[in-house]
């Protein structure tokens, strides 16, 4: 059976550093968080690999002006755990107003004693 933890416990942690590293387009940090194998699925239902992923921060696709986490849970199974929060962007994606709130929920695996992401889906939540 799964453990829930709240938020402040990892990889709960790992998600909040990841987005901030996201915001930040800390390539390097986000490289590290992310599993060779991770893909994430966008809210228009399009797969985008880790290199995809990076390739599009590098380009300067993605403006972030602020975020906030709030509702993270985790559900942990040993070596895997599934986080689940909701999280506000302000900021743009190709010039493209991305703002507003979103549901995500992502997929960690515990490797050599840290928790990596091997896959997130957002869900934009109406107004």
């Amino acid at each position: 059976m799964a453990e829930l933890y709240p938020a402040g416990r990892l990889p709960v942690r790992a998600r909040w550093e990841w987005a901030e590293a996201v915001a930040r387009r800390n390539v390097g940090r986000i490289d590290r968080i992310e599993a060779e194998e991770f893909v994430f699925t966008d809210p228009a239902g399009r797969l985008w690999t880790k290199q995809r992923q990076l390739e599009s921060l590098k380009a300067g696709d993605l403006e972030i002006d602020s975020f906030a986490l709030s509702d993270v849970r985790a559900r942990i199974y040993v070596d895997a755990a599934v986080v689940t929060f909701r999280i506000e962007w302000r900021g743009t994606f190709r010039g493209v107003d991305i703002s507003g709130p979103q549901r995500m929920t992502d997929t960690f695996v515990k490797r050599d004693g840290r928790w990596q992401c091997v896959a997130s889906q957002t869900t934009r939540i109406p107004p």
